[in-house]
């Protein structure tokens, strides 16, 4: 599942406002974030549902290096500047994810289904947490013993982990207090389905990620969501959402592309919802409050 495609979605919503005589059919590799924002969403190796077009506008995602001092310097802004000729409407900024009826039932079934240990049934709910991605892990990823701090701090608070690990990758579930996504019949098929992450995220209490799909697809919920950066910033990569915090190094101003850029940094300190950490030890730590104050 690839988050490109997550934040599309706002370049849609877009469209969906701003050009509403537009017809629009989207095509992807990966359609599933923009079901209810276009008139069709299909795969690649589907038939396309019209023979003609007046127009076919491909669309590549580029990070952007322009410094916007006024909206998010990410490739949303980017895409709508550059291919579209748009202005970033706060009103559209936010992803998108619609979720179905059917989505909803097939993870609620799923979990009614999965088989939680005795001690489970004890606890209040689920917190998600995705910990490893498949790009730039040096910049992204967290350590496999901060994983397990932040999965020990979710059961101190009396709820289950659920790692977000569709790959089965991870060696941290034990298929008694920590649980994981990728022993799931599923996996596979839900792992690269955006609409999935987003209907399993939406079912859980709060959601603790990384600079990754899943991370944008919390964006999407209503589910309280903390992303942590480690070598990338938000201010580049991921738009802004009401539900969402961003853990950022105390030094982020410093950090490759926003420094020398005051104007980019104010903004982001101006319209996210952002914390600071100092060190691999406090970014636990830093974690381990939000969730205090999340699910307390």
């Amino acid at each position: 599942m690839n988050g490109d495609n997550v934040q599309f979605a706002a370049v849609l919503r877009h469209l969906r406002k701003h050009r509403p005589n537009w017809i629009i059919d989207y095509v992807s590799d990966k359609p599933h974030a923009a079901f209810g924002l276009v008139r069709n969403a299909v795969n690649y190796n589907d038939s396309l549902p019209a023979t003609n077009y007046d127009r076919e506008i491909e669309i590549r995602l580029f990070d952007t290096f322009m410094a916007f001092p006024n909206k998010p310097n990410t490739r949303v802004t980017s895409c709508l500047h550059e291919r579209f000729g748009m202005e970033w409407d706060a009103e559209c900024g936010r992803y998108e994810i619609n979720i179905t009826e059917e989505a909803k039932e097939k993870v609620f079934d799923t979990f009614f289904a999965y088989q939680w240990s005795k001690d489970d049934y004890k606890r209040k709910g689920r917190v998600a947490i995705q910990y490893e991605g498949d790009s730039s892990p040096d910049k992204k990823n967290l350590t496999r013993h901060q994983a397990a701090e932040i999965c020990d701090a979710v059961l101190s608070l009396n709820r289950i982990p659920l790692l977000l690990d569709w790959r089965s990758k991870s060696t941290l579930p034990d298929g008694k207090y920590i649980h994981t996504t990728g022993r799931l019949a599923c996996s596979e098929e839900w792992g690269r389905d955006a609409q999935m992450n987003a209907a399993i995220i939406s079912q859980c209490e709060a959601f603790v990620g990384i600079d990754s799909g899943p991370g944008k697809c919390a964006s999407a919920t209503e589910t309280p969501t903390l992303i942590c950066w480690t070598g990338h910033h938000p201010a580049l990569f991921h738009d802004p959402a009401p539900n969402t915090t961003h853990l950022v190094p105390a030094n982020h101003r410093e950090m490759d592309l926003l420094r020398g850029n005051a104007a980019v940094a104010d903004w982001f300190e101006a319209n996210y919802f952002w914390r600071t950490y100092s060190d691999d030890g406090d970014l636990v730590r830093s974690v381990k409050a939000w969730l205090g104050d999340v699910l307390q």
